[in-house]
């Protein structure tokens, strides 16, 4: 069985790579790791591309057992059609592919709309001082200029630093809490 993995990363933290070696420990025959990306740009909620987001995960599947494949997932922004659409582009299937999230909205794709995917939630709670730790709370971090270093692994914290990604976010003037 492969397990499917999708999201933004937006940047890779903590919290995704705990959730990872989770996923590691399922003695899957394979990762495949989907990075979405919205292919019109930074944005405040997808400040980065998705090569750069690739270079913050690359060190850290390093160090899983399981083997990872790397995918580019275009936004589509069709619910309906969403899983079809990753099928596509990972070669995965409803008969040999559990899909592994945290997330409630991706579940849904993969088991509504005619597809029934077998899934599994999985997530990994890191605590902050104001809840848990989230992509969007280190770019709100950032934005207020806080400690958010200490949430992320080296490789994000060099990637941030080569495209000048505090900038970036400080720039896009939104603030990146949720409602």
């Amino acid at each position: 069985m492969n397990g499917l993995v999708i999201g933004r990363f937006e940047p890779v933290h903590y919290g995704h790579v705990e959730f990872l070696k989770e996923v590691d420990k399922m003695q899957l025959e394979k990762i495949i790791l989907g990075i979405g990306e919205e292919g019109i740009g930074r944005t405040p909620w997808n400040p980065f591309t998705y090569e750069e987001v690739k270079q913050m995960w690359l060190p850290e599947l390093g160090k899983l057992t399981t083997d990872v494949e790397l995918y580019k997932i275009p936004d589509i922004n069709d619910g309906q059609h969403y899983a079809s659409h990753v099928e596509k582009i990972t070669g995965c299937n409803e008969k040999d592919t559990l899909i592994l999230s945290g997330n409630g909205a991706t579940l849904d794709c993969f088991t509504n709309h005619g597809k029934n995917y077998k899934t599994h939630s999985v997530g990994y709670k890191i605590p902050t001082v104001d809840g848990y730790l989230c992509a969007t709370k280190i770019r709100d971090m950032i934005c207020k200029d806080k400690d958010w270093q200490r949430y992320v692994p080296e490789s994000t914290k060099k990637v941030i630093e080569a495209v000048d990604g505090v900038n970036i976010i400080k720039n896009m003037g939104e603030k990146y809490e949720r409602t």
